[in-house]
Order: C-alpha cells, then sequence, then structure tokens
C-alpha cells in the first residue's frame, strides 16, 4: 500500500542515493499522477505522492557534499554532549543511543551500517570492522542489504586501546553469537579513526 510515509522515506532514500533533483521531480510527477487516478476512482481519499520539504533536504545533501566539514562536531566534547542529551531525552534513558552516535560519528559510517554491523564482522585482534551490509527499513520491517556501491570497506583504530568503542559492547553481550548485532558502542576515550566521505572506504 503507497501512503505518505512510504513516498517520504523513497524520496529521502533517492536523495541519498544521489538520484539529480530533475530524477526525483520527474518520478514524483508521474506517481502524483496515477495516484490521482485513483482519487478520482475513489479508491483512496487523497494522493499519498503529495509530498513537500524534500527540495530543502535535496539542498542540504548538496551542502554536504560540496563541504562535509562545515557540518562537523568542532570537537570530541561536542560530540560527548549531543550523545548525552540524546540518551537525556530518550525513554529510559537508554545509554545505546549514545553509543550509536559515537560509534557512526568515529566510523563516519551510516546509521544503516551502524544498524548492520555484526560480532562477526570486528576483527578484536587487528581492530577491523568489515562493512558488509546496511540494515534499513522496508514494509514489513527491517531488511539487510548490501553497502553503498556493493563495496566492502574497512575501519581501522589507530589507537587499540579506543578499537571503535566496540571492545566494551563485546564485553556487554556475554556471549555473543557471530550473527549477533552489534549496533552500539560503549563510550570511552575517542577513536583515532578516519574516514573518506561517500566513498565507503574507512581507514
Amino acid at each position: 500500500m503507497i501512503t505518505n510515509g512510504a513516498v517520504d522515506r523513497a524520496v529521502h532514500g533517492w536523495i541519498a542515493d544521489e538520484h539529480s533533483m530533475s530524477t526525483i521531480k520527474n518520478s514524483l510527477a508521474v506517481l502524483v499522477r496515477v495516484m490521482e487516478q485513483a482519487v478520482r476512482d475513489g479508491l483512496i481519499d487523497q494522493n499519498p505522492a503529495r509530498v513537500t520539504g524534500w527540495q530543502r533536504e535535496f539542498r542540504q545533501a548538496e551542502d554536504e557534499l560540496d563541504d562535509p566539514r562545515s557540518l562537523a562536531l568542532p570537537d570530541w566534547d561536542s560530540l560527548k554532549r549531543l550523545a548525552d542529551a540524546l540518551v537525556a531525552r530518550s525513554f529510559n534513558e537508554y545509554t545505546g543511543w549514545g553509543d550509536v552516535v559515537i560509534f557512526a560519528a568515529c566510523t563516519a559510517a551510516r546509521i544503516g551500517e551502524v544498524s548492520g554491523c555484526r560480532v562477526k564482522d570486528i576483527d578484536t585482534t587487528e581492530w577491523k570492522w568489515t562493512l558488509r551490509r546496511q540494515t534499513t527499513t522496508a514494509p514489513g520491517g527491517l531488511v539487510d542489504k548490501g553497502t553503498k556501491g556493493n563495496a566492502p570497506a574497512r575501519c581501522r583504530s589507530s589507537r587499540r586501546s579506543a578499537n571503535l568503542s566496540a571492545g566494551a559492547s563485546l564485553q556487554r553481550t556475554g556471549a555473543p553469537t557471530p550473527g549477533s548485532s552489534l549496533d552500539h558502542a560503549a563510550a570511552g576515550s575517542p577513536p583515532q579513526c578516519f574516514a573518506t566521505p561517500r566513498t565507503g572506504t574507512r581507514s
């Protein structure tokens, strides 16, 4: 079933996949016409394809591509404050949300890539994270799919004691199976881990 939410998520997906504005606009135009006919036929009450605000999101994404560093947090303390504020506003002050923010920021990973991380993806000898999948929303729940461009990438921490902040997460899970989800990391020393935006390279 096509809903406003489904269309909105599709548009944001197109933006994330770096489709041009004209491609998105033309795709929406076709969908709007189809849905308008459904409204006239009495199949639905309103047109779910009439979404607004996506142009602003598109321009913001362009700004991120042109100058990604302008959107970066200035230092580790700012990142910690952001993570702590998110935890403070979450239900039951769940610390995992703050861990996700720190893990994603220190690896320059997308939220879908963080969600798709499994215990078996972390090499605790070399402290490398092999990006094998991303977990995203889909009709009926969540689905695993390949990484951006289907190109596996690795992340190596230059400080093994920090190690992507993942070591403590592995310990907290007790005796996890290789397929266990590792979608959050423990707060600790700032990992010295850098990434090249949009290339999929973590080094």
